[in-house]
């Protein structure tokens, strides 16, 4: 059974630019007082790969993409970028 089946928005704050991610929602235990964005940084180029909100007890899983699938098998290796995002 194919997970991949909702769409993450997102859209710059005046609205002017927005994207559609394929995601697979995934449970949390507990809602995290900060919400994050998780990036695999291959050299100078970074995939969304993880997303959640502050105080969401679900989080967002990013499908990989065929251009992230490409740069895997040709870089020689992966880094991790995490930006925090504070509650209100």
């Amino acid at each position: 059974m194919n997970n991949w089946n909702q769409l993450l928005t997102l859209q710059q704050l005046d609205g002017k630019a927005q994207c559609y991610i394929l995601i697979k929602t995934t449970s949390r235990l507990g809602a995290p007082e900060n919400g994050k964005l998780l990036f695999h940084r291959y050299g100078s180029s970074y995939f969304l790969t993880y997303a959640n909100a502050p105080g969401g007890e679900v989080g967002a899983e990013v499908h990989t993409s065929r251009a992230e699938r490409e740069m895997a098998k040709t870089s020689t290796g992966v880094q991790t970028a995490m930006v925090l995002a504070a509650g209100k």
